[in-house]
């Protein structure tokens, strides 16, 4: 039952983000918490708990977000796929892995939303949009996934007295 905590806060803060905090900016830019929560659940949980995580997140946020529905989904879930395979050969409950992967996959992501983005409408973006949105948005959300990750490992502490 504790494991699909994990997946009930994830929802939570999906729900959060899509309603209260896509609101509040930070120099203008959004936390990206369902990601966040994909890729924090998928470094600190097992493969099952993990993909139902990554699954349920992408449709709940497709459903609220309701811009490139299908497309977070497929998303999230090569991105806990990918990072179940990471964690394989790196230490599972890693912040520093955490950490990193998020703002790879902060930076792919966001890449892939303004190439759909250019797909769909044929909005041309500026060449500095890496600098000015891109690279900022990864620092915020890898800053947020620091607090994020503290939050999930204290829910996933085992508590045993013979634990030495």
């Amino acid at each position: 039952m504790k494991k699909y905590l994990n997946i009930l806060v994830t929802l939570i803060l999906i729900v959060l983000q899509v309603t209260l905090f896509s609101r509040m900016k930070i120099f203008g830019l959004t936390v990206n918490l369902a990601l966040i929560c994909v890729i924090v659940v998928a470094s600190l949980a097992d493969t099952k708990v993990s993909l139902i995580n990554a699954l349920l997140s992408g449709i709940l946020y497709d459903f609220y977000a309701c811009y490139n529905v299908g497309l977070n989904l497929a998303m999230f879930i090569v991105i806990a796929l990918l990072m179940v395979l990471i964690v394989k050969f790196m230490y599972k409950g890693s912040i520093v892995t955490t950490v990193t992967f998020t703002a790879i996959f902060t930076i792919v992501t966001e890449l892939i939303l303004y190439g759909f983005g250019y797909l769909n409408n044929g909005n041309s973006y500026n060449s500095l949009i890496i600098v000015k949105i891109i690279l900022p948005q990864a620092i915020l959300n890898s800053l947020v996934s620091f607090v994020v990750f503290y939050i999930y490992k204290k829910f996933n502490k085992e508590k045993s007295k013979y634990r030495y």
